[in-house]
């Protein structure tokens, strides 16, 4: 069958739906009249074309033609075939070929063993389809399900089912797909063979971890059933994704004069720019809460330094195109700036709370929330954690893996590492491995063909794109932070049971304040990072300039000390409070059951004269 046509006068067309007839041509315009009204109308040859098909269109057959399909060594059988085929309808390069084609016929026939009547129908087929009519037609036949359609549905049926129920086993599976049947069937129905059963059940559960862990099979059920869609996002900052995770490992609280060496859990939370893949933000807590959240975007709107031991090599400096940001002279950029536009979070209270949404309203930070259920939102976020596991986590000590059965014997007496340590460490192999490896899915659109980092893709996309947004007032980024109101004392500031001072304070002690609403005259705005209980922040109310307060009682933390862990150490010293408060009473019973014999003892002595020392 021809796969082109060539319009007629008087042909039946199909426009927009519609029946006409061509009537006539003027020039290269076609004079087309409905079939139903007489209404009558001039196309071009342009849009006649693009608009215009056969009434009665062949089938539509598939792209993939029989020579696709063929073997290479079918392949060259199949062209010395059309060869052969070819030199009998028109010989001219052979000037000693048979004059008639059936002579030419009677010679194929003979090179090929076959009789003259199989030429002959070879050779119509190669006139009518070319090299596609040639092929056979057990090569290019679709293969049909032989299995009951009934069974399929009800396979398929039982299989849905099972998306959020507990993991169950093929055979049960299979029991209860049977069961069906023959209920809705009846016992007429022929079941198909044992293990086409199986084969089917496989074929309908792939892709769906209907036999895996149901975590995973939720997260499959949850993500759309139809093509997924993109964002466009085109340079740096655009779109912000966060989101929090329990890391598979163990760390250590180092024992203190109050307890013992605890051994804990603890989350992630990051901030990663969509466009470029760089992780702009990241906090490392036992439990992410909103000032967790509020942290992480201060520091993808803040420019952090780089964490200890990161050679230059992996760091940012500032120079050259992408380092035109102003900051302090001789610091190294440790985590890259964006200038967020707009931040995707889930919709738990840490990320929707109103201390996160109203500050990222006052900076300009749309706030976006992901669709319930659909991981397939944050994907690329969720990847990076699975990278970050598996290449780094899985590798440090306390290691306990993403499920209880393949947690090692004994994992929390190895040499745990401190949650500092552990934040550390990440925040190093991100700025050293993560942001230098190259990303099959992260190409730059002027150069679609190379793979690029992270690192590349932000350098490639600041100087395409220019610098990002910057904050009006860099100290917008302590807005993230809590704040608490305190008054300044003569010996500085007091919370929490903490003592702060710095040189900052001497102007404003034992003053009044001029803050808005901060419950007394007297009580001054401090904020405060969670993560960080060493310091707090003052910003001067005349000058507005951000100062830094540490506690007093901080010399000997040499690394940063989140409010999470003091309340952890003072409730286990709290544990120990009533032992402490027992043992005191029984000393002090004890004490004051000696002093009353004593005192007997004395009124004894006292009232008998003769026992009395002799005065000499």
């Amino acid at each position: 069958m021809s796969s082109t046509w060539v319009p007629k006068l008087g042909d039946t067309v199909k426009v927009k739906e519609e029946l006409m007839t061509i009537t006539g041509r003027q020039g290269t315009d076609i004079v087309l009249r409905s079939v139903n009204s007489r209404f009558t109308t001039t196309m071009s040859i342009v849009a006649f074309i693009r608009e215009v098909k056969q009434a009665n269109p062949a089938e539509e057959n598939s792209i993939v033609t029989g020579v696709d399909l063929l073997s290479p060594e079918e392949l060259a059988d199949l062209e010395k075939l059309v060869r052969q085929l070819a030199w009998i309808t028109n010989p001219v390069d052979d000037p000693d070929a048979p004059t008639h084609v059936e002579q030419r016929v009677e010679a194929v026939a003979e090179a090929m063993g076959v009789s003259t009547r199989t030429v002959r129908r070879k050779l119509k087929r190669f006139r009518e389809s070319g090299a596609n009519g040639l092929v056979s037609g057990d090569i290019t036949r679709r293969r049909g399900l032989r299995t009951d359609q009934r069974w399929t549905e009800i396979a398929r049926e039982v299989v849905g089912e099972q998306a959020r129920q507990t993991t169950n086993s093929r055979k049960n599976l299979m029991w209860e797909i049977n069961l069906r049947f023959r209920q809705e069937c009846g016992d007429e129905a022929k079941l198909p063979s044992q293990p086409t059963r199986y084969r089917r059940l496989n074929d309908i559960s792939k892709g769906a971890a209907t036999f895996g862990a149901t975590k995973h099979r939720v997260s499959i059920a949850d993500a759309p059933k139809t093509a997924h869609g993109q964002m466009d996002i085109t340079r740096p900052g655009q779109l912000v994704v966060l989101d929090s995770h329990r890391i598979d490992i163990l760390v250590v609280v180092p024992k203190t004069r109050l307890h013992e060496d605890m051994v804990t859990r603890v989350e992630l939370a990051a901030a990663m720019d969509y466009c470029n893949r760089t992780i702009v933000g990241v906090v490392t807590s036992p439990n992410s809460n909103r000032v967790d959240v509020g942290n992480v975007i201060m520091q993808a709107c803040s420019v952090m330094p780089a964490p200890e031991g990161i050679p230059e090599e992996a760091a940012w400096r500032y120079e050259g195109v992408p380092q035109q940001i102003s900051v302090p002279a001789g610091e190294v950029w440790g985590m890259p700036y964006v200038g967020p536009e707009a931040i995707l979070t889930d919709r738990g209270k840490p990320y929707v709370s109103e201390h996160v949404v109203s500050v990222c309203q006052e900076l300009g930070i749309s706030v976006y929330t992901a669709q319930p259920y659909k991981p397939t939102d944050k994907a690329v976020v969720e990847r990076f954690f699975r990278t970050l596991n598996s290449g780094l986590i899985s590798m440090l000590p306390g290691y306990v893996g993403s499920d209880p059965t393949l947690r090692g014997l004994d994992v929390d007496k190895e040499d745990l590492l401190t949650i500092y340590e552990l934040d550390n460490m990440i925040r190093q192999w991100i700025c050293t491995v993560y942001h230098h490896n190259k990303q099959s899915g992260l190409t730059f659109a002027g150069m679609p063909q190379r793979d690029m980092s992270p690192a590349e893709m932000y350098e490639a996309s600041i100087a395409c794109h220019g610098l990002p947004r910057l904050l009006v007032r860099p100290g917008d980024w302590i807005k993230f932070l809590p704040k608490v109101a305190r008054t300044i004392q003569h010996y500085g500031v007091q919370w929490d049971n903490r003592l702060y001072d710095g040189p900052a304070l001497d102007a404003y002690r034992h003053r009044q304040s001029t803050e808005p609403r901060v419950g007394r005259p007297d009580h001054f705005r401090f904020a405060y990072d969670v993560n960080d209980i060493r310091k707090i922040y003052f910003q001067d109310p005349e000058t507005n300039e951000i100062h830094t307060l540490w506690w007093t009682q901080a010399r000997g933390l040499d690394a940063p000390f989140s409010d999470a862990m003091m309340q952890l150490v003072r409730a286990i010293g709290a544990e120990d409070l009533p032992d402490r408060w027992m043992k005191e009473r029984e000393s002090l019973d004890a004490a004051l059951e000696a002093l009353g014999e004593n005192r007997k003892l004395r009124s004894r002595v006292t009232s008998d004269g003769s026992r009395l020392p002799k005065v000499i």
